[in-house]
Order: C-alpha cells, then sequence, then structure tokens
C-alpha cells in the first residue's frame, strides 16, 4: 500500500470548488504523500497547483469567488495579481492556508506555458522540481504530460552524473564512464535532491532528513515513476534483491546530452576534460538558489504579512517538530 495522505478524490474535490477554469492539476509535498513523520498525526496543509491558460482572466473569476485567499494585492486588481505571479519569482502565485471543502490548502496558480517551458528548459526549477518527485495528476493535460516526460529522463540523468559512482574515470577514447554500482535508494536519493541544492530554505525551514523521508516513504512511487526509462538512460540490473543493484552504461557525455540545452552548456563551458558531479551540481544550484530566493521574497507579498509568518512558523515546526 502507497503511502498516500490525500487520495485523488479529496484533490478532485477541492479541485471541483473552483469557478475558473483549469487546464492541469496536481498535488504534491507532505499534505498528500507520506514522509513518516509523528507530525503527520495532525492536520496537514495540502499543496496544489492549477495550471491555468491565462492568469489575469483565473484570478479575475477567482478574486471574486474567493476574496479571503488574497492579501491586499486583491484592492489592485487581477492585472496586479497577474503580473506579480509572472514577472517574479518562478511564475507561481501561492495562496497558503486557505480553506476549502474541510482541507487546508496552499493552492499555486501557474500559466501552463510557464509550467512547460519549466519541465522542457529547466529555467527556474522551481515546479520541474517538484515533479521530479512523485505527485498525483488530477486533472491532466497531453502537452504538459509530455513534457512532464522529458522532465523525468532529465531528472534521471542529472542524478546519475551526481551520483558518487559516476565520478568520471578516463578511458582509452577521451570519454568518461564508471563501473562502480549503486543501488536504486542511491539513485532515488539523488532525483529528489536536484530541485533542493542551492535552495535557501534548506539551511532553516526544511526537515533535516527530508529527502530520505521523501524517497523512503515513497520508494515505489519512485520506482514507478523512473523505471520505465532505465534503457534510454541506459541503466541496468545487476543484482535483484528487493533494493536492486544498478549500473550505468552510458558515458557522462552521453548522459548530459539528455539535461536541457541551458544546463548543458553551463556544464560544459567549465574548462575540463571530464564532466564532474561538482560541475552539475554547481548548475543546478545557480538556478535553483537565484528561483528559490525570488519565489520566497514574492511569497510575503502574495500571502501577506500574517500569512506569511504563519507559514514560516509552519516550515519551521516541520523542521524541529517530528
Amino acid at each position: 500500500m502507497l503511502n498516500t495522505l490525500s487520495s485523488s478524490g479529496s484533490l478532485q474535490k477541492i479541485l471541483s470548488q473552483f469557478k475558473a477554469p483549469v487546464d492541469y492539476c496536481f498535488g504534491y509535498g507532505s499534505g498528500v504523500f507520506s514522509q513518516g513523520l509523528k507530525s503527520e498525526t495532525r492536520k496537514r496543509q495540502i499543496d496544489i497547483v492549477f495550471g491555468v491558460k491565462n492568469a489575469k482572466a483565473w484570478h479575475s473569476i477567482n478574486v471574486e469567488q474567493y476574496p479571503e485567499h488574497y492579501s491586499f494585492l486583491k484592492y489592485f486588481g487581477p492585472s496586479a495579481i497577474a503580473n506579480v505571479q509572472n514577472r517574479f519569482g518562478a511564475g507561481v502565485y501561492y495562496n497558503p492556508f486557505t480553506e476549502i471543502n474541510g482541507h487546508t490548502v496552499k493552492y499555486g496558480v501557474v500559466e501552463t506555458n510557464v509550467l512547460k517551458q519549466d519541465l522542457e528548459e529547466w529555467k527556474t526549477l522551481y515546479l520541474a522540481g517538484r515533479m521530479h518527485k512523485p505527485i498525483v495528476v488530477v486533472k491532466n493535460n497531453s502537452e504538459i504530460a509530455e513534457a512532464q516526460k522529458r522532465n523525468l529522463m532529465s531528472a534521471l540523468s542529472c542524478a546519475l552524473l551526481l551520483l558518487p559512482s559516476a565520478d568520471a574515470l578516463s578511458v582509452d577514447n577521451g570519454a568518461t564512464s564508471s563501473i562502480t554500482s549503486f543501488t536504486e535508494l542511491d539513485l532515488y536519493m539523488k532525483v529528489a535532491s536536484v530541485s533542493y541544492l542551492g535552495d535557501v530554505r534548506m539551511a532553516f525551514a526544511e526537515h533535516p532528513k527530508k529527502v530520505f523521508n521523501i524517497v523512503d516513504n515513497q520508494f515505489a512511487l519512485f520506482r514507478e515513476l523512473y523505471s520505465p526509462f532505465y534503457e534510454k538512460a541506459g541503466i541496468v540490473t545487476i543484482k535483484e534483491d528487493g533494493i536492486r543493484t544498478l549500473q550505468k552504461t552510458k558515458t557522462n557525455e552521453q548522459l548530459v546530452k539528455e539535461l536541457p540545452l541551458k544546463f548543458r552548456s553551463m556544464i560544459l563551458s567549465v574548462n575540463s576534460t571530464r564532466i564532474l558531479p561538482l560541475q552539475v551540481s554547481k548548475a543546478v544550484a545557480e538556478v535553483v538558489r537565484r528561483s528559490s530566493f525570488s519565489q520566497s521574497l514574492k511569497g510575503i507579498l502574495t500571502a501577506g504579512p500574517q500569512r506569511s509568518i504563519e507559514y514560516a512558523i509552519h516550515k519551521l515546526k516541520k523542521r524541529y517538530i517530528h
């Protein structure tokens, strides 16, 4: 049985409470999936994201329906809300600690073209990184579904490049490869950690064992997500004993070609004859650091001072009370 705290049916009911049209929707995080914490005995906030065609039009309808969900920005109108959403941070507008259908919900709004770009290009890695982990798709969209496949393949390739076992070894033709094995747990830990590299919140506002808790409690879901990409990524199973022992067959040069072009350029711009984990982690951290910092600052505007303080306390409790 998978450790799911909020069923797809519960998320569907939350979505149904919104009059504004939604093209794509997914739920994620510790309010949807178990992270094995004692704090889960308390009521947890559910994180959900709405992909919409036009932010201004969507907020225009939603402010009318749920004015209490918005900060002071609502007084400036839907155009101002949409401008804050799209011009600052990662293109996502969050309303935290809302009460919907008997649940405490934090919902984010993103234009579908912005989400698609992040999945394909890792422009901010903000939502793309969240979608490296298991999610519950509440309403699907064919373009986003295809972009998500590319996002997962990029995440798997990136994880292989970051694994200590993937540390480059010189071979005769000048390419690099690795002959060291690793477990599925090793692999999924790296996958889950990608979006946290450089995240400013990890230093003070996240549970210190967050990545392990995510993978340990959602292991079957990670396998379901990533095993279909093993062959394309050049991963072979060399031992089958519950947690599989794996080995990669592709060189680092081959794997880096599966990353978004911008990341490829950042990694290959380093004057080095080998592609090493440090180069990859620096490239990822540079993007994540910028987007996580700006999105956190934007949260003060979108949530308002009172709910921002409440949210900060909520995150600190998750870190220090487990």
